[in-house]
């Protein structure tokens, strides 16, 4: 049962595939950190995001490749229920308390994207990575100029004067485009969900 006073939902772009740190029991630490959605604009006017990190425990009779985690790739988005702990902890070695933070730690966690998207995804991020590099175009070698040669002679531009860009504005009475974030934010306004 969860906690409602120590509870969270979260939905996340995987910064990277999360990693798996062995106990000598034979459990796992499972860590890994996901980038939310801001829910506001900067002064740039960039939506933005948090990078949070995210960790869970897998006991010693749970097979770590029959779960959610192993098949989490970077680039997926998934839906977290987590809670929070203190990440304090006593030094065995010197007996003093290492102040740590809180931890994030995942109680569930499930893929909102499905599994032929992420495996495309997937797909495309493999091959970009296998493309062979090509390599940087080398320069020519100069070429030594004659003693006599004659000095190369400049052209001077003459600045070119280029009208503004303006953006066009609707006539009077008629609808204006309203960008797909605006948008999504005003339909999930009217059911009463956040705009992301």
């Amino acid at each position: 049962m969860t906690n409602p006073n120590n509870s969270g939902h979260a939905t996340v772009r995987l910064a990277a595939a999360p990693v798996a740190f062995s106990n000598p029991n034979g459990s796992k630490n499972v860590k890994f950190s996901g980038y939310m959605d801001n829910n506001f604009k900067s002064r740039d006017g960039d939506w933005g995001s948090q990078k949070v990190p995210f960790e869970t425990y897998i006991r010693e009779t749970t097979d770590a490749n029959r779960t959610p985690f192993a098949a989490m790739r970077e680039g997926d988005i998934v839906n977290i229920s987590y809670h929070l702990e203190d990440g304090s902890y006593r030094d065995k070695k010197t007996g003093q308390m290492v102040y740590a933070g809180p931890k994030v730690v995942v109680d569930d966690i499930w893929f909102v994207e499905p599994k032929s998207t992420r495996d495309a995804r997937a797909q495309t991020k493999a091959s970009q990575n296998q493309a062979p590099a090509q390599p940087a175009p080398v320069a020519a070698p100069q070429q030594p100029q004659p003693v006599g040669a004659q000095p190369v002679q400049t052209v001077q531009q003459t600045p070119v004067a280029v009208p503004a860009q303006t953006q066009p504005q609707p006539a009077v009475g008629q609808p204006m485009a309203v960008p797909a974030r605006v948008a999504q934010a005003q339909g999930n306004a009217m059911i009463n969900e956040l705009p992301y």
